[in-house]
């Protein structure tokens, strides 16, 4: 992050806290926009079914993803329920993290407005939704002048709306604008297979088949696992060993239950078809797998620490 962004997210940071009045877990500044603030262990992500700006503005979060772990520090942020996991572990405390909310029709109405075409960046974006990008100094000062309605409340009516404009036009223009028109034109198609995924990182140690999914969305099975699986880019069941795994790995890394112990905890009733589901997932087996992770998560530590830009 440039030493003028980092400045601009102080500011935003400084802005924030200002208008918090309690240390309740939520606050809210405007319509759509909140504060967030946790000092537990873990925090539960947003589950909104159409596109926000999650922003950590204080201490920092570890999601783990099926590709990886990853660190959402301050300036950091994620843009869409799909790719993120139900809850992140907090790393430092207290969690301060801003959260705007998006219509739909707020972000479609400003893609219809694109006359030339989508921005470059939208096809040749390097942000996935849940990797945590770094924000830039443009988007906070979109992000600041929101916020800052907080203390005109007869501006809001007009202005708010006019303002997160602005905010999606600068995450569509930036490195997360692949992410942004991923979600809507994915929620568009298939709103209720978001929902359906919700439930399933809700109940992810549950057995459930497609059938049953299926029936409840009143659907036949080979419907419902193609309009699943356009919209989360998985079929239900890889969906929930995904989530099996993900959790298994970060339990194991704690280090307090066993491999076995592990393997009942996430839903598996065998402790060697979990090995071998965990070793087709993340090309090891467990207690290897995991040995390798700590050697590297050492390592790192012990590098010295490296400047901001």
């Amino acid at each position: 992050m440039s030493s003028s962004a980092n400045a601009a997210l102080q500011a935003l940071r400084s802005a924030v806290l200002d208008k918090e009045h309690d240390t309740s877990n939520m606050n809210v500044l405007l319509p759509g926009v909140s504060v967030h603030r946790h000092n537990g262990d873990a925090v539960q992500m947003p589950s909104i079914q159409s596109p926000f700006l999650y922003l950590v503005l204080d201490g920092s979060l570890t999601l783990h993803q099926h590709d990886g772990i990853r660190q959402i520090g301050p300036g950091h942020f994620v843009v869409s329920e799909i790719d993120t996991p139900a809850h992140g572990y907090i790393a430092e405390r207290p969690l301060v993290a801003l959260l705007v909310e998006f219509t739909l029709d707020e972000v479609a109405s400003v893609l219809l407005e694109f006359d030339d075409g989508l921005p470059g960046t939208v096809f040749i974006g390097n942000g996935d939704p849940g990797q945590g990008l770094g924000i830039d100094e443009r988007l906070l000062d979109s992000v600041g002048r929101l916020v800052g309605l907080h203390e005109n409340p007869d501006d809001v009516d007009f202005m708010a709306r006019h303002l997160k404009r602005e905010v999606i036009y600068r995450l569509v223009t930036g490195a997360q604008g692949r992410a942004i028109v991923s979600a809507v034109t994915n929620l568009q198609d298939a709103t209720e297979m978001y929902y359906v995924n919700a439930w399933i990182k809700r109940n992810y140690k549950r057995a459930f088949t497609v059938e049953a999914l299926a029936r409840q969305s009143d659907m036949s099975p080979s419907a419902f696992h193609r309009k699943f699986k356009n919209a989360v880019q998985m079929g239900p069941l890889q969906c929930q060993k995904q989530l099996r795994l993900t959790e298994a790995r970060r339990l194991l890394l704690v280090g307090t239950m066993s491999v076995t112990d592990v393997a009942v905890h996430v839903g598996y009733e065998s402790a060697s078809q979990f090995s071998r589901e965990y070793r087709r997932e993340f090309g090891k087996p467990p207690r290897q797998d995991i040995a390798s992770l700590q050697e590297r998560l050492h390592h790192l530590a012990d590098k010295p620490g490296r400047q901001n830009n």
